[in-house]
């Protein structure tokens, strides 16, 4: 039993409904801006956006070429992103900029931009500023929209298990991922803008698992939480986790902000930047989800999946983790 008091305030409640993708679809078939207004989405982390809209976001359709002089705004390509990006402002939410690649599937026979050495470190954080200064400082023709919060990458650790070939976000190594994070977060902060640079979409919070969790792996390349602390300048550690325990979601976020503040990054906020219901049922070779339905393209159980996550299971999932 519980009581409410309706003469008392607890404060103000942060909103937690932040959604990933803006509100128009490709082609701007679809526009959903009056739909986000009404439900005053906080704010928009734009990630994987070419699923629902054409040539936005990602590296390599801001600055096609590596290779490219990094400070002649020539070299750029903004027109489509700007356009994306004012669409997210207009329905009244805030952009947490993803800098980075959308995943490029474990299916497809080559990887073309999640690649290690695609870019030299010095380019990269100079592209990366620059996109920077092109939204909050009208640098090359730009704007100066205040975007604080920015992301660099998306899930390095996704399928380490995998050949480095069919890694969907990132196909090198630790130490080549936090030698590109560490020169971007350095040339930010240099900058001296107060912009917040962080970390990096973690694929579950692998990064904080004890020896003796059912998570843990001795060979997990990404469980080194001292590689994280020397990387670089960190404002922020983002980190995703798709399930069927409100538990097992507490526990992350508490793993997350202990593992953070024992290493000295106290200061660092911790972000759960995607999430879900997740539910799984017995397969061949233990718990089977809608990921591994995907991955073997059983549509009938895909369609399972999908009838509890979007069903009352996924609604009472959605609430129970909010709340």
């Amino acid at each position: 039993m519980f009581q409410i008091n309706l003469q008392e305030s607890p404060g103000v409640v942060r909103a937690l409904n932040g959604v990933n993708l803006g509100p128009v679809d490709r082609h701007y078939a679809w526009d959903f801006t009056e739909a986000f207004r009404r439900m005053k989405i906080p704010s928009v982390r734009t990630h994987d956006c070419n699923r629902t809209a054409m040539d936005v976001i990602d590296l390599h359709y801001l600055f096609p070429n590596p290779d490219a002089d990094p400070d002649d705004p020539a070299n750029y390509r903004f027109g489509p992103t700007d356009d994306y990006v004012a669409k997210i402002l207009e329905a009244g939410c805030e952009v947490y900029f993803r800098l980075g690649e959308s995943i490029e599937s474990r299916c497809q026979p080559g990887k073309w931009y999640v690649v290690a050495g695609r870019w030299r470190p010095e380019v990269l954080a100079r592209v990366c500023l620059n996109i920077a200064r092109h939204y909050n400082e009208g640098w090359a023709d730009g704007h100066e929209w205040n975007i604080r919060q920015w992301q660099f990458w998306n899930e390095p650790s996704n399928s380490w298990v995998l050949p480095a070939e069919r890694r969907p976000c990132w196909t090198g190594t630790t130490e080549e991922f936090y030698r590109l994070y560490g020169a971007v977060a350095r040339a930010f902060k240099a900058h001296g803008a107060d912009w917040k640079i962080g970390l990096a979409g973690y694929g579950r919070p692998d990064f904080v698992f004890p020896p003796g969790h059912p998570l843990y792996r001795e060979e997990n390349p990404w469980r080194h939480i001292g590689d994280i602390v020397g990387a670089g300048p960190i404002d922020s550690i983002s980190w995703h986790q798709y399930g069927d325990s409100w538990e097992n979601l507490v526990r992350s976020a508490r793993m997350v902000r202990d593992c953070l503040d024992a290493h000295g990054l106290s200061h660092a906020e911790s972000h759960l930047t995607e999430w879900n219901y997740n539910p799984k049922i017995d397969g061949p070779d233990g718990p089977y989800t809608w990921f591994n339905a995907r991955g073997d393209r059983d549509y009938e159980k895909l369609d399972y999946f999908m009838d509890r996550i979007g069903g009352i299971e996924g609604a009472a999932y959605v609430f129970g983790a909010m709340a």
